[in-house]
């Protein structure tokens, strides 16, 4: 069962102020679109990885960080560096880490989800698999070495290293976050890291957990939620927590999971710690497929993004009720959950004439001001045709932008497909990957310039 979830949940990762009636606007003619690398092209192989997975990451300076679940030189996956070169519409790309260099794979292999950069640009992230434990899964942190063009990687945790059974949970496959980092603060590198294992815990169905240094060095994990507590009602608390978790500005912890809930179509939830345990409460605030046909959404495939009021956004890669999806509830929405729940979709994919505006939202969302940016995978039909493209979007206020349609009519797709979720820079450039498609056909890194 485990294994089933797992592979169900690397499909799910390598696929993908509002109003509910949103109308669609060309984007502006300045705009730009541009790949600033793409994977495999290099003589020597696909040193520099293939498949790249997560959502990037920014550092001060401007760097994009991101990693591919395969490849490099050892095969199993790599952390890259891509720095804009000064003077010229450009960027650079090199391997900071190469999986797997060490004696069956200790240091991790598969990296998947967001790294987080801290204060004094060292990188932290999780490995799918590897380690030293039970290959269930690391926590890695990456850092530079003074005087060189080097980096180093220490594995700070192996998952399944407690008990037989994985009670700490097994197979991250979110990244970790931290209180600030909805706000774009680097990490202090001392505060408490969150995340989430897709399998694994008391109930063997993912827990939530928190990773912090220890007062007698190294650091400690400690799962705060196991999930599928309540398994007499089929797990109506969730399962296979999918997606990073939002830390909010009191500290509770918001998320997703890709199953279970009342209609087991997965659900959003928060986390409230308990004073004087290590154990939190768990909220479920929305249980997908709630409404006929699915009309709420079903199945979440983004992390949740949240207003100034405390509203949530997020996607749903299927359900919906777009007026020209295919068949009804496949296509996908953009809900929102209050803080004490109560769910109203957004907006529902697939409600433009030949689905122009887009169907099944995949990766996270990035919020910018009053906008949100984010990517479908599909997009079914132009001019009655079978087209395989996917959309760049921006909803702002009454309206939904496609900001870029990529590789409409394309057989080799240069743009790249099946893009993973977007951030957004302080003058609004969109920054996102694409784990098909490209030069080499194993991927891209995109930019959008308004």
């Amino acid at each position: 069962m485990e294994a089933a979830r797992y592979s169900m949940l690397c499909a799910l990762v390598l696929v993908a102020g509002l109003v509910s009636a949103i109308g669609l606007i060309s984007p502006a003619d300045a705009a730009t679109f541009s790949v600033i690398h793409s994977f495999c092209t290099v003589p020597t192989g696909c040193v520099d990885g293939e498949v790249p997975v997560g959502t990037l990451v920014m550092d001060q300076a401007g760097n994009l960080y991101g990693t591919t679940l395969f490849v490099g030189a050892q095969g199993n996956g790599v952390v890259f560096e891509l720095t804009p070169v000064p003077g010229e519409n450009k960027w650079k790309e090199r391997v900071l880490y190469n999986f797997c260099a060490v004696n069956n794979c200790a240091d991790g292999t598969g990296p998947v989800g967001a790294l987080i950069v801290d204060t004094l640009g060292n990188l932290y992230g999780t490995t799918s698999d590897g380690g030293s434990a039970n290959n269930k899964g690391t926590i890695f942190e990456l850092s530079p070495i003074a005087g060189t063009n080097r980096w180093s990687e220490t594995v700070l945790y192996s998952f399944c290293s407690n008990d037989s059974a994985c009670t700490d949970g097994s197979h991250p496959a979110a990244g970790l976050t931290y209180h600030g980092a909805a706000a774009g603060a680097a990490y202090d590198g001392t505060s408490t890291l969150y995340g989430t294992a897709a399998t694994g815990g008391r109930y063997a169905s993912g827990t939530a957990f928190t990773f912090r240094p220890s007062k007698h060095g190294g650091w400690v994990e400690r799962p705060i939620y196991a999930f599928c507590a309540e398994r007499r009602e089929a797990c109506a608390d969730g399962s296979s927590p999918n997606t990073r978790l939002l830390v909010g500005s009191t500290g509770t912890l918001y998320g997703t999971t890709a199953d279970g809930g009342a209609n087991e179509a997965g659900t959003v939830f928060k986390l409230t710690s308990n004073s004087g345990s290590e154990l939190w409460s768990l909220t479920v605030l929305h249980s997908f497929c709630s409404m006929p046909q699915c009309a709420d959404g079903q199945y979440p495939s983004s992390a949740v993004v949240m207003d100034n009021a405390g509203n949530l956004f997020g996607a749903t890669t299927s359900g919906g009720n777009g007026a020209s999806c295919p068949d009804v509830g496949i296509c996908g929405t953009i809900y929102t959950v209050s803080p004490n729940g109560g769910e109203s979709v957004v907006y529902n994919f697939c409600s433009k004439a030949d689905c122009r505006d887009g169907s099944d939202p995949i990766g996270d969302l990035a919020a910018n001001g009053t906008s949100i940016f984010g990517t479908t995978f599909g997009t079914r039909v132009i001019n009655s045709q079978d087209l395989y493209g996917d959309n760049l979007f921006e909803l702002t206020g009454l309206t939904l932008n496609v900001l870029h349609a990529f590789c409409r009519g394309e057989l080799v797709c240069l743009e790249g497909r099946g893009q993973q979720g977007v951030i957004v820079d302080g003058a609004g450039n969109v920054f996102g990957v694409s784990p098909y498609g490209g030069a080499g056909r194993r991927g891209n890194v995109f930019e959008w310039s308004p």
